[in-house]
């Protein structure tokens, strides 16, 4: 059951990353609005000439732009911050073992110091 689970979430999880990353690499386009250019990409139909968007959806389109900027970087730090913790945990429990191998052994004299 667990791993049924976590095959299904991690099929939607590909599923999500390729269609964005296709619906942002795939569609992208450019508007001049007030001479100012304005570059994005999301699938739509016809030429970009024919095609255009209010204010509030340009503004809505830089809100989710940052959004999904701020999402990817704290992803990626936590994963690097993970990925060093743990390899930090490993690499203190080999030195404790070797060092508690190095001072208690099983030999006589009986004693560990």
């Amino acid at each position: 059951m667990k791993n049924r689970c976590r095959n299904i979430v991690t099929l939607l999880l590909t599923t999500l990353f390729i269609g964005y990353w296709c619906s942002t690499t795939m569609f992208m386009h450019v508007h001049y609005i007030d001479g100012v250019r304005i570059v994005h990409s999301h699938p739509y139909t016809g030429s970009a000439s024919s095609h255009g968007h209010s204010s509030n959806q340009l503004q809505a389109i830089s809100y989710l732009s940052a959004f999904a900027a701020i999402v990817t970087l704290a992803g990626l730090t936590t994963s690097i911050l993970t990925w060093l913790r743990l390899h930090r945990t490993q690499h203190d429990e080999q030195r404790a073992s070797a060092v508690m191998s190095s001072y208690c052994s099983l030999r006589a004299p009986p004693v560990c110091l």
